[in-house]
C-alpha cells in the first residue's frame, strides 16, 4: 500500500514544485474552466485551488505521476489522514467536494475512466442555523447619525442589505448602473452569474439618493455604487468591519455581519409573508432546501414564545414535600 506523507497545515494556491508536471496542466484548465464556464465565484475557485493543492503535491511522493493512477483505496486513505489530521465534517466534504467536480471534470474533457470519489461516504454536516437579528435590533442599528460621507455611505449600504436581502459580494459588486430609483429596484448578479430583479423601499432609496449625492463630490469616481473616501471600490473586507464598528456603537446584542442583515431580511419577510417561493425567488436560492431553513427559524421563536408563555410549557420539578 502507497502511505500519504504527513499533511501540512497550511497550504498555497500554487501547486507544489515538487508535483509531476502531468498533474499541474489538468488543474489549470480546470480552474479556467470553474471561471469561464461555471462562473463560481473567486472564493470557490480559491477554495478548490488548495484542496488539489493538498492532493497534487502528495501524489508524487507516493509514486503518482498522472490522474489515471489514483484508485478509490488512495482516497479514501486520503479522507483518513485528514480526518487524523483535525480537520471538521464540513472541511472534509468540502474538500471531496472540490475532488468529486474536479474527477468529473477529467471523465468529461480528460479521458479518465472512473471517478474515485464516486463512492466516498462522509460525514453528514450537521447544519447550523444562522443566527438572525431581531426587528428591534434592526431599528436600533439603523437609527444612527449620519450627517458625513462614510456614515450615510454606511447607512445606504446597510439599509439595502436589509431591504433587498443582499449577500455581500452582490453588494459590493454593485455598479451605479445597477440602480434605478426612480422605479425602485436594483439589479443584482449572484452565484453562478444569474441576474435578478429585485424592490427597494422608501428607505434605503431615500439613503441612497443621499449616498449619490455625497459620492458624486469624491475626485475621482468609477463605476462602482460603494467607493471609499479616495473613490475607490469598497472591499468586502472593508464592509464587514464597519458594520461590526456600527453594531458595537449602536450596542446591539451580539457581533454585527453583513450576513445576519440578509437573514433578518429572509425570516421577516417569511414570518410577515408565508410565502417560502416568493423568499426564494428573492434570495436567490437555486434550490428550495436552501431557503427553508428559515421555516425552521421561525418555528424557533414560536417554540421560544411558547416556552416563555404558556403555563404548561416549562415541566415543573416535583415537590419534595410529601407531608
Amino acid at each position: 500500500m502507497r502511505y500519504l506523507p504527513k499533511e501540512t497545515a497550511k497550504t498555497t494556491l500554487e501547486i507544489s514544485t515538487d508535483s509531476a508536471e502531468g498533474l499541474e496542466p489538468s488543474i489549470a484548465r480546470f480552474l479556467n474552466y470553474l471561471k469561464v464556464e461555471r462562473r463560481l465565484s473567486p472564493h470557490t475557485q480559491q477554495s478548490y485551488s488548495r484542496h488539489l493543492a493538498v492532493l497534487a503535491s502528495q501524489m508524487p511522493i507516493c509514486g503518482l505521476v498522472t490522474w489515471t493512477q489514483l484508485d478509490e483505496a488512495w482516497v479514501r486513505q486520503l479522507a483518513v489522514k485528514g480526518k487524523l489530521a483535525g480537520l471538521s465534517a464540513a472541511s472534509l466534504r468540502q474538500r471531496f467536494s472540490a475532488l468529486r467536480s474536479f474527477f468529473n471534470y477529467l471523465l468529461q474533457r480528460e479521458g479518465m475512466k472512473v471517478n474515485p470519489v464516486k463512492r466516498l461516504t462522509l460525514p453528514r454536516k450537521a447544519r447550523l442555523l444562522p443566527k438572525g437579528i431581531e426587528v428591534d435590533e434592526v431599528q436600533k442599528l439603523l437609527n444612527l447619525e449620519a450627517s458625513d460621507l462614510l456614515s450615510v455611505r454606511d447607512r445606504a449600504l446597510m439599509e439595502l442589505l436589509y431591504t433587498a436581502g443582499l449577500r455581500l459580494a452582490e453588494a459590493v459588486g454593485l455598479t451605479i448602473h445597477c440602480l434605478n430609483l426612480e422605479s425602485g429596484d436594483v439589479r443584482v448578479v449572484g452565484k453562478g452569474g444569474k441576474m435578478r430583479q429585485l424592490p427597494l423601499g422608501s428607505v434605503a432609496i431615500e439613503w441612497l439618493q443621499r449616498w449619490l449625492q455625497w459620492r458624486a463630490t469624491l475626485p475621482r469616481q468609477g463605476d462602482a455604487l460603494f467607493v471609499t473616501a479616495q473613490g475607490r471600490p469598497l472591499s468586502a473586507r472593508a464592509v464587514q468591519k464597519r458594520l461590526a464598528q456600527w453594531g458595537r456603537s449602536q450596542q446591539l446584542s451580539s457581533p454585527l455581519h453583513p450576513h445576519r442583515l440578509r437573514h433578518g431580511f429572509a425570516t421577516h419577510l417569511l414570518g410577515a409573508s408565508g410565502d417560502l417561493r416568493a423568499v426564494q425567488e428573492l434570495l436567490g436560492h437555486a434550490s428550495l432546501s436552501s431557503t427553508q431553513i428559515y421555516t425552521h427559524l421561525n418555528f424557533q421563536q414560536l417554540a421560544s414564545v411558547y416556552d416563555a408563555s404558556h403555563p404548561r410549557a416549562q415541566r415543573r420539578k416535583p415537590s419534595l414535600d410529601r407531608s
